[in-house]
């Protein structure tokens, strides 16, 4: 069966006490699988906050990860409250950008007896650029799934194009991405995944 995700997110940089840090909130919207067909509604709010740490040419952060249950049905969330880390890498090239995020989150608190969780993702990034703002991508994220005994590894090509508007810099970007290793049950086999990121 389908699923559907539209992903809010807003990412803030920060600087408190002297420590650059990166916000970064994310509310999916989303349409998933149920027993009566499917359910509609908002995700779990995740949040982290990356410590940027003073290392050269790579760009290194680390900081922890946190998960409300804010779900508006029991299809489109885990309704348990979660917590975890999150670390990010990038290094920036003369043809682009290669990078890497890396989070893992775990159940502390339930809702209404449901399950736990523990899940692991992993996302690569790269970007190579090409004349006049257009750029191509890869950036599929894997999931590790270990309550569930499910997890599967994607790869994408997409290609994207930065224009400014005013004083806002808009990124648009598509990517489909195929699944080329998978075990569990109820895993994607491709996935589109599209964008359009506004920069203040």
């Amino acid at each position: 069966m389908d699923a559907n995700s539209l992903l809010l997110r807003g990412l803030i940089p920060m600087d408190v006490g002297g420590f650059p840090q990166l916000v970064r909130l994310t509310l999916p919207c989303s349409v998933n699988p149920s027993p009566e067909g499917y359910a509609d509604g908002l995700g779990d709010l995740t949040v982290f906050d990356l410590f940027v740490l003073p290392s050269k040419p790579v760009l290194l952060a680390v900081g922890p990860l946190f998960v409300a249950p804010t779900a508006t049905d029991r299809f489109t969330g885990a309704g348990r409250w979660q917590a975890g880390v999150a670390g990010a890498a990038v290094e920036p090239q003369s043809w682009g950008l290669v990078g890497g995020l890396v989070t893992y989150q775990h159940s502390f608190a339930d809702d209404f007896g449901r399950e736990p969780t523990s899940l692991l993702t992993a996302q690569p990034i790269v970007f190579y650029n090409l004349p006049h703002g257009f750029y191509l991508r890869s950036s599929a994220i894997w999931n590790f799934d270990f309550e569930n005994n499910l997890g599967f590894i994607p790869v994408g090509l997409g290609a994207g194009k930065v224009m400014q508007m005013g004083k806002v810099t808009a990124n648009l970007f598509v990517e489909p991405q195929y699944t080329v290793y998978k075990y569990g049950e109820q895993v994607p086999h491709w996935q589109i995944c599209a964008g359009l990121n506004l920069q203040f």
